[in-house]
C-alpha cells in the first residue's frame, strides 16, 4: 500500500484514490488544508497498484527535450482580453470541442472551491480560462477522462505538471485521442487556507448587509494591463453587484502577496518532480515574461504567451489551432521565467503561519502579518519610497559632492604637475583608451590597431580591461587599472609621470558626448606639463561640438599635433584649432588585424548553405543609442523595414554586434541585434559567441558588405574590403564613405527615416560590385594614412 513517509513525497495528483479497486483509499485533509491519501488497512489487500501509478515514486522522465517553442497570442482579442497571459487555453479549447471533444480544466463551484471538471459546451468555457492560484481537487477526473477516450471520444486535458503525470500513471499508456497541456507552475497553495480565506473575505463584509462573494479573478487585466494585473473580489450586497468590489494588484493583494511569497504552497512544490518538461505533457504554456527583450512588436501589455511543444502529437495539434506565433528559443522563456527549471524555496515563516492558521487565528490578520514582514533593506527601501522628495534631495547631494571632489581632483593635480617631471629615460607609452577595455569592440580594435602598428612598450591605462588575446600575445604590453575612485586625475598624475609619450586615442570621447572627456583633458595637460609628449589619435567630431571641448581643444593643440580620422572632421577642425596644429589621418583601427580563432561551426553550416543557394550574406549591427533616440518599438520596426528591403535583394544576415555594455535603455547591441533577428530566423543567423571587437571580424569576413550605424564596425568591414551601407544621421559616416569612393547619397539612411528612404538600397546593391572593385586600392591609401597616427 502506499505510504507517505514524508509531506513533500506527495504532490495530491489523486491517482492513487482513482487507481484503487477496492476503494479504499481516500483524498484526507490535513491540518495545513492539502489532500493526502488515507488507507483503509481492513480492506486493502496489498495489491500495490496505488504504488504503481504514483508519479513521484515512479518518475523516470527527466531531461528537458522539447521540440520546440514560441511565442504565442489568440488572434481573437476579446478571447484573449478575457485570458491571464495570450489566450491559448480558449484557443485549444474551442479545437477540441469543434471535433465532437472532452475539454478537462479546473473550474470554481458556488462555493469558491476549485475542482476539475470536464465539459464539451463552447458556452461553459469562461468557467475553466484564467488562472486559479489554489490547488484544485482532482475528483475522478481521471477515471472519467478514461471512459471517453475507450469511447473514442477526444479529450483535452489542461492541469499542473503533477495533474499531468499523474493521469498518464493513471492510463499506463498513451492514446491517440488523448492531448495534454501542462501550465508552468510557480506552486499550489492550501485549499484549506483558500477556504477560510473566502469566508473571511465574506464575514469582513457583512457589516454592510447580506454579503455574498459574487466573483473571483486573480489575474484581472483589462483595466491594469497583463503585468500589473489586478485580483478582484466581486460581492453581492442586498442582490446588488454594481459598484461593489475589492481590487488590488495582484502581487500586493491579501492573496497574492503571500502567495508569490511562499508563504503556504504544498510541500512538495519545493521539491518539485515536475519541473523542466517532465510531466509528460504534449504542450506546456505560461506568460512569455520578458517578450519586450524578444519580440518587442509583440509587448502591447494584453498577454503573450510561451508555448512548448513536447511531442509530435501537440505539434500536430498545434498546427491546426490558428494561433498568432513567433518561434523561439526555449532559453528565452526560461529566462524570465524560472518555474519552469526551478522550485520556488519555502517562505522563512511557513512554518510560524501554519502554526498559527492551526490554533484558529484570523487568516487575514496572520496572512498580513507574514507577507508584511521585510528585511531591513527592504523597509529602507520602502520608508524611501513614501518620501520621493528625500531621495531626489539624496541625490542632488551626491551629485554636488561628487563635483566639487572631481574639481578639487582636477585643479589638483593639474597644479601639482608642474613640479614633477618625467623619470622615463627610454621610449615607453602609456595608452588611455576612449573607454574601457570590456563589450566595447570598438575600443578593442582601437587599441589592437595601435599595438600592431607600435613596437615600443606599451602600458594601457583604464578602469577595466579584459585580458583578450590581442593584449596578452604582445610581450611588450602590460596593463593597470586607472581612472578610477574619488580623485583619478591625482592618480593618473603619478602615473603619468613614468613615461615618455602619452596617448590617447578614440574617436568622439573627446568632443563632450561623455562625461569622461574631462580626464583626457586633464591627463594631456599633465603630460605636457611634466615633460611627457601628448598625442590626440584616430579623432573625430561632430558638425557642432561642446563649448567645453572648443575651450580645451584650443588649449592643448599649442602644444601637440592632432590627428584627425578623417576629412570632415579635419575641416571642422579648422574652426578652433591652426592648420599647422592638425594633421589628417585614418581611423588607428583600420591597422587592426582580426582573430585567428575558430568560427562558430553551425554558423559555417548556414554560410555553406545560404552560398549554395546563391544568396548574398550582409553583416549587420544595430546601435542602441539610436533605438533609445527614437523609442525602442519604433527602431526595431524601421530595422525590419530595411533588412526585409534586403531580403529583396537576394540576401541573408549574419546578425552580429558592437558591445556589450548596457549604455542605453538598459540593453546593449547584442540584445538589440537578437530582438531584431527573432524576425528573421529563415534568412538570418545570430553568432552568440562573439567576446570582442578583434574577434568580430571573422565573422565579417564572411559577408559581402555590411549594414550598420556603429562607425567602427563599418570601419572593421573595410579594413577586410567589405563596403558599408550606413543607418545613421547623414553626416556621421559621410566622411568615410568618401575615403573609400562611396557615394554617400546612396550608402547612406537616416536611421530616423528609413521608410522614406528604401530607394537607396536598390541603389546600393546595383553599385555594389563597383564599391567592392574599388576596395583594395583605397584601402591601401587609407592604411598609410592610419600609419600617421604615430
Amino acid at each position: 500500500m502506499i505510504k507517505i513517509e514524508a509531506k513533500y513525497l506527495c504532490c495530491g495528483c489523486g491517482a492513487c484514490e482513482q487507481k484503487c479497486p477496492l476503494k479504499c483509499i481516500q483524498l484526507v485533509e490535513d491540518d495545513e488544508g492539502f489532500l493526502y491519501p488515507s488507507v483503509d488497512e481492513s480492506v486493502c489487500v496489498n495489491c500495490e497498484l496505488c504504488q504503481k501509478v504514483c508519479p513521484i515514486f515512479n518518475k523516470k522522465r527527466s531531461e528537458m527535450d522539447a521540440l520546440v517553442s514560441f511565442a504565442v497570442r489568440n488572434p481573437i482579442e476579446s478571447e484573449r482580453m478575457q485570458s491571464s497571459s495570450g489566450g491559448l487555453f480558449i484557443a485549444f479549447a474551442k479545437e477540441i470541442i469543434r471535433q465532437n471533444g472532452i475539454v478537462f480544466g479546473a473550474r470554481f463551484t458556488e462555493n469558491f472551491e476549485l475542482v476539475h471538471d470536464w465539459t464539451d459546451n463552447f458556452d461553459q468555457l469562461l468557467a475553466f480560462m484564467k488562472s486559479k492560484y489554489v490547488q484544485s481537487k482532482i475528483g475522478r477526473s481521471y477515471k472519467i477522462a478514461q471512459e471517453f477516450l475507450k469511447e473514442g471520444r477526444k479529450v483535452l486535458f489542461v492541469g499542473t505538471p503533477c495533474q499531468v503525470a499523474g493521469l498518464y500513471k493513471f492510463l499506463n499508456k498513451r492514446f491517440d485521442n488523448l492531448y495534454t497541456i501542462d501550465i508552468v507552475c510557480h506552486g499550489v497553495p492550501s485549499p484549506g487556507v483558500w477556504r477560510t480565506f473566502v469566508e473571511a473575505k465574506q464575514k469582513e463584509y457583512r457589516k454592510f448587509g447580506k454579503c455574498k462573494i459574487q466573483s473571483i479573478q486573480f489575474r484581472e487585466k483589462i483595466e491594469t494591463g497583463w503585468r500589473k494585473y489586478s485580483f478582484v473580489l466581486n460581492y453581492n450586497l442586498d442582490g446588488n453587484v454594481v459598484d461593489n468590489e475589492e481590487r488590488s494588484e495582484f502581487n500586493y493583494s491579501s492573496w497574492g502577496k503571500p502567495f508569490v511569497q511562499n508563504l503556504f504552497l504544498r510541500p512538495s512544490c519545493h521539491q518539485c518532480s515536475f519541473k523542466s518538461l517532465s510531466s509528460g505533457s504534449d504542450l506546456t504554456i505560461s506568460d512569455f515574461w520578458g517578450i519586450e527583450n524578444i519580440y518587442p512588436l509583440l509587448d502591447d501589455d494584453k498577454g503573450v504567451s510561451a508555448l512548448i511543444v513536447n511531442t509530435t502529437h501537440g505539434q500536430k495539434l498545434f498546427e491546426i489551432v490558428p494561433l498568432e506565433s513567433y518561434r523561439c528559443k526555449l532559453q528565452d522563456i526560461i529566462e524570465n521565467n524560472k518555474a519552469l527549471v526551478t522550485s520556488c524555496d519555502p517562505s522563512p515563516y511557513r512554518t510560524i503561519f501554519f502554526n498559527k492558521y492551526k490554533k484558529g487565528e484570523s487568516i487575514l490578520s496572520i496572512l498580513k502579518e507574514y507577507s508584511d514582514k521585510l528585511s531591513l533593506k527592504s523597509r529602507i527601501r520602502k520608508i524611501l519610497k513614501s518620501y520621493p522628495y528625500t531621495i531626489i534631495l539624496l541625490k542632488n547631494i551626491k551629485r554636488i559632492v561628487s563635483d566639487i571632489i572631481a574639481l578639487f581632483d582636477l585643479n589638483l593635480a593639474i597644479i601639482l604637475s608642474h613640479l614633477f617631471r618625467c623619470r622615463c629615460n627610454g621610449k615607453h607609452i602609456l595608452l588611455i583608451p576612449a573607454d574601457s577595455l570590456s563589450g566595447g569592440f570598438g575600443e578593442d580594435i582601437m587599441v589592437a590597431g595601435f599595438l600592431k602598428g607600435c613596437h615600443f612598450p606599451v602600458t594601457i591605462l583604464e578602469n577595466k580591461i579584459e585580458p583578450y588575446d590581442y593584449i596578452t600575445e604582445r610581450k611588450n604590453v602590460v596593463c593597470k587599472l586607472g581612472l578610477i575612485g574619488y580623485f583619478p586625475c591625482l592618480s593618473m598624475l603619478n602615473e603619468i609621470k613614468r613615461y615618455s609619450d602619452l596617448y590617447v586615442i578614440g574617436a568622439d570621447i573627446m568632443d563632450g558626448i561623455y562625461t569622461n572627456n574631462r580626464l583626457r583633458f586633464a591627463a594631456l595637460q599633465m603630460a605636457h606639463n611634466m615633460g611627457v609628449e601628448a598625442h590626440i589619435t584616430g579623432f573625430s567630431i561632430r558638425k557642432e561640438p561642446s563649448d567645453y571641448f572648443k575651450h580645451q581643444i584650443r588649449k592643448v593643440s599649442k602644444y601637440m599635433k592632432i590627428k584627425v580620422r578623417d576629412l570632415d572632421s579635419y575641416n571642422r577642425m579648422r574652426k578652433y584649432v591652426d592648420v599647422e596644429y592638425l594633421q589628417q589621418t585614418a581611423d588607428i583601427a583600420f591597422l587592426c588585424g582580426k582573430s585567428m580563432t575558430s568560427y562558430d561551426m553551425e554558423f559555417l553550416r548556414w554560410v555553406e548553405k545560404t552560398k549554395a543557394q546563391s544568396k548574398r550574406i550582409i553583416a549587420y549591427c544595430p546601435n542602441t543609442i539610436q533605438a533609445e533616440i527614437m523609442g525602442l518599438k519604433q527602431y526595431v520596426e524601421t530595422q525590419i523595414l530595411l533588412l526585409r528591403k534586403f531580403e529583396e535583394e537576394n540576401c541573408c544576415i549574419a546578425f552580429l554586434y558592437h558591445d556589450l555594455r548596457k549604455y542605453a535603455l538598459g540593453i546593449n547591441d547584442k540584445q538589440l541585434s537578437y530582438m531584431i533577428y527573432n524576425y528573421f530566423q529563415v534568412n538570418g543567423f545570430f553568432i552568440d559567441s562573439v567576446k570582442n571587437g578583434v574577434e568580430l571580424k571573422k565573422y565579417i569576413e564572411v559577408a559581402e558588405f555590411t549594414v550598420t550605424g556603429r562607425m567602427h564596425f563599418g570601419i572593421s568591414g573595410y579594413t577586410l574590403q567589405k563596403p558599408m551601407f550606413g543607418v545613421c544621421y547623414f553626416n556621421k559616416f559621410e566622411g568615410l564613405q568618401k575615403m573609400f569612393g562611396i557615394d554617400p547619397m546612396i550608402s547612406l539612411i537616416n536611421y530616423e527615416n528609413v521608410k522614406n528612404e528604401l530607394e537607396h538600397v536598390t541603389e546600393f546593391m546595383k553599385a555594389l560590385p563597383r564599391y567592392t572593385f574599388f576596395m583594395y586600392n583605397h584601402l591601401q591609401n587609407v592604411l598609410k594614412l592610419a600609419q600617421y597616427n604615430y
